[in-house]
């Protein structure tokens, strides 16, 4: 359930009941998923085009069977390349400590051995300061955010420690 209303929030899909067992749910389009899906549809007519594809006249009852075939292949296309982003951008229920987990990975992983105690020895400008005071301190109040963060960052920063044998 939660895949489905996280798609909600980022998809233009709807879950509606089904019509045959009210314990599930059908996952449909709105209109401005249609109106992508549309889209989707006419960029694909035009790569075939300017590809030179033959497109060829058939029966009216295959042009019906082929176009609900096209809509639900641009459909699933639709949510598959969604679904792609979801793991990235929607996937982390702290969007900021992502950020925040990731410069600080950053840092250590392109940071030498040497620089690691010098940049730890500069202080932080004025604004820098406030701003980890205010990390800092989310991550006091919110156990299950500090635990996100940490799981985060400790495997590429403990790594880097010991590397540099700053750690035994």
């Amino acid at each position: 359930m939660a895949l489905v209303d996280e798609l909600e929030s980022k998809v233009p899909v709807e879950r509606r009941s089904n019509a045959t067992d009210r314990r599930r749910y059908a996952l449909c389009l709105t209109a401005k998923g249609k109106s992508r899906v549309t889209m989707i549809g006419a960029a694909a007519r035009e790569h075939q085009n300017a590809a030179g594809c033959v497109v060829r006249r058939r029966a009216p009852a295959i042009d019906r069977v082929a176009a609900a075939n096209r809509r639900t292949w641009l459909t699933g296309c639709l949510l598959l390349s969604v679904s792609q982003l979801l793991p990235s951008q929607a996937g982390s229920q702290y969007p900021i400590v992502d950020r925040v987990a990731d410069k600080v990975i950053q840092k250590y992983q392109t940071s030498g051995c040497q620089q690691l105690p010098q940049k730890k020895q500069q202080p932080p400008t004025a604004q820098k300061e406030a701003t980890e005071q205010k990390i800092i301190a989310a991550l006091h109040n919110d156990p299950q955010m500090r635990k996100y963060f940490l799981d985060k960052v400790a495997g590429p920063i403990g790594n880097k420690l010991f590397e540099c044998r700053l750690i035994p």
